[in-house]
């Protein structure tokens, strides 16, 4: 009899919970949004899991046993993995899924459930996040036992807790799906749970920090969040849906507590600190960076971060740089007003051109993000884009197809546009977008992003600068070298 009856679920007694990113590519299965495929990107490394980390810090604490491995990076097969599960003998499998690897990761708990058709099967990811019903029938989902699409560090451990205490209250439970007498049952996304202070550190003792690294150095990095939720309305992205649309702080104490439990306990001093809003409070951001200066760190560690162009000020800028932030990024997204306008983004183009003008005088890298494929778009915009990438003139850049994730008002334009013929499981938004527009095909914006990219990056002028960039640092000539090798093949690819 397989376990995967509501009924079924909460005869268990869990003891010991196995958490794995699987084998094959690398995507960024810990993010809310940007879950692309890193060996497709121009400059990006795996960032920490942190949601695993958050899970197992609370795993932890209730006294459970916990097993992590992220197979991807590890680049351990599945002979491994599967070895790894008969010897831990699991209670619960949680795997973070992708919207490009969500069939390939329920094949794998599927194959997990018939060697052993007692476990629990749970599947995260931002693809659940008020998913429609249909797309249950869409996935082979008959063996999975819960699915959850809202904030995992605040819905997991209360599943656990409900079974443990024979408990049939999963309705009560933010942001998840669950079976009842095998039919899925949706729980309620709109309601975000406490403030992020209240969540336990990481638990960094289960990952092999030296997997995660900053990309020109190769040394750890540790991604902090210090921030959730944004009140912007870009309709592509999910994480005011996923997150809230107010920003939940936290409070410059605890983050710094955090960095030095990273830089005392695990040798880390190289941070990205996760918000999409980073410099929206410039009083906060002035007291973090007080904090910081003010600790054992000061001089010490170095930052990235992400933000948005609006409001941005050049003190704040100053401020960050003097803590030891050395790089910020910005979604410019578009060099055509009018898709600006249409996406909502809440910015001109002389808001990102100010931006990186400001960011430039105030003595800190660029990494700019860009964005084409919507609907509306045509040859004249993506012109427009390519042309704004060299005026921003960014250190740092990736170029996005965009592909219309459930849940998001992009979706539903291009619903309404007649775009989406297939669903849009397994699209990436490197290599495939999953509609195309009106006037382009898929193929057409991969072109072009290919183009863009080479022209770019192969400039003699933008190569001298990144030798200049090196200081002839034997590890940064390395990892700019990989990094090229890297880009060149996907040119070519």
């Amino acid at each position: 009899m397989l376990f995967n009856s509501y009924t079924s679920i909460i005869m268990q007694s869990i003891k010991k919970i196995y958490l794995l990113y699987p084998p094959g590519p690398i995507y960024q299965r810990g993010e809310d949004r940007s879950q692309g495929n890193v060996d497709y990107s121009t400059a990006t490394s795996m960032r920490a899991p942190n949601d695993m980390s958050y899970i197992s810090a609370q795993i932890k604490k209730e006294n459970l046993e916990v097993l992590f491995k992220d197979y991807a990076s590890e680049k351990l097969d599945l002979n491994i993995m599967k070895n790894d599960f008969k010897n831990y003998n699991p209670d619960v499998v949680l795997i973070s899924t992708t919207n490009s690897t969500v069939d390939h990761d329920i094949e794998i708990l599927n194959n997990f459930k018939k060697i052993n058709p007692n476990i629990i099967c749970i599947l995260k990811g931002s693809i659940f996040f008020k998913a429609p019903l249909d797309l249950t029938k869409i996935l082979n989902l008959e063996l999975i036992d819960f699915l959850i699409g809202g904030e995992i560090e605040f819905s997991f451990i209360k599943i656990i807790k409900e079974i443990n205490n024979g408990s049939s209250n999963f309705g009560s439970i933010n942001g998840i799906y669950f079976k009842k007498e095998n039919i899925w049952q949706s729980t309620n996304f709109e309601n975000w749970d406490q403030e992020i202070d209240e969540l336990t550190f990481p638990d960094r003792s289960i990952i092999k920090n030296s997997l995660y690294v900053r990309p020109d150095t190769g040394e750890p990095q540790a991604t902090i969040s210090t921030s959730r939720g944004c009140p912007a309305s870009c309709i592509y992205c999910l994480t005011p849906t996923i997150s809230g649309k107010k920003v939940r702080f936290r409070s410059s104490e605890s983050i710094l507590k955090e960095m030095l439990d990273c830089y005392n306990n695990h040798e880390i001093k190289n941070f990205f600190f996760k918000s999409d809003t980073f410099t929206i409070d410039k009083n906060w951001v002035k007291d973090l960076c007080n904090k910081i200066n003010n600790s054992e760190l000061k001089d010490k560690i170095e930052w990235v971060a992400n933000s948005r162009v609006r409001p941005l000020e050049y003190e704040t800028l100053q401020i960050m740089r003097n803590a030891g932030c050395w790089l910020i990024a910005f979604g410019f997204e578009s060099g055509s007003s009018e898709t600006l306008k249409k996406i909502k983004k809440g910015a001109t183009i002389e808001d990102n051109l100010k931006a990186a003008e400001l960011t430039r005088k105030a003595g800190l890298k660029l990494y700019g993000f860009y964005l084409v494929g919507l609907p509306w778009e045509n040859k004249e915009h993506l012109e427009m884009t390519e042309k704004h990438i060299f005026n921003t003139n960014p250190d740092f850049l990736e170029l996005h197809i965009a592909v219309p994730y459930y849940g998001t008002e992009l979706y539903d334009v291009s619903k309404k546009e007649g775009l989406i013929k297939t669903p849009i499981i397994g699209q990436n938004y490197f290599e495939e977008a999953s509609t195309g527009t009106k006037y382009l095909s898929s193929q057409n914006l991969i072109n072009f992003r290919r183009k863009v990219i080479a022209k770019y990056h192969l400039r003699p002028k933008y190569i001298l600068s990144k030798i200049k960039d090196t200081k002839f640092n034997y590890n940064i000539i390395k990892n700019y070298t990989k990094y090229g090798v890297r880009l060149i093949h996907n040119l070519l690819k």
